[in-house]
């Protein structure tokens, strides 16, 4: 995402020094990460590309996935993202960007691996992800 600093959380998010508990408070939910992608992928409210139409509801039953209520185009909303294809849960991966941003030395693979509850590689290929769109948004 071009205008997130990662992945759907603000620079500002990114670099805060809230605690833990008041992130995970901001994002108790999946449904609360999806909504947080939705309004960084439509900063001016959703705007169906096909039909024009203004909103859009959550496909029931398909993870990250949602359509326009007027003609039924469908889109997820990690698309374009680093959690584009992905099966981790994105409450995980707003954990793993805020560890990683947080910290200055970062984070491990293994203790995230301990933090979020993930096999060790899955743990190493979110923290590539997360280092290569951060490496990316700092160009911007």
């Amino acid at each position: 995402m071009a205008k997130g600093h990662a992945g759907g959380l603000s620079r500002k998010e990114c670099e805060s020094r809230g605690t833990l508990l008041e992130f995970l408070e901001r994002y108790p939910d999946e449904e609360s990460c999806e909504r947080r992608l939705l309004e960084e992928k439509h900063p001016g409210g959703f705007v169906c590309p096909a039909c024009g139409n203004r909103t859009c509801s959550k496909v029931h039953g398909h993870a990250h996935k949602w359509q326009c209520t007027k003609c039924s185009r469908q889109f997820s909303v990690t698309a374009g993202t680093m959690m584009e294809g992905t099966h981790l849960e994105l409450r995980k991966w707003f954990v793993a960007i805020w560890l990683m941003s947080s910290q200055k030395a970062g984070i491990s693979a293994c203790s995230l691996q301990r933090q979020i509850g993930c096999s060790y590689k899955t743990a190493g290929r979110v923290l590539a992800r997360i280092r290569c769109a951060m490496a990316r948004s700092e160009c911007v």
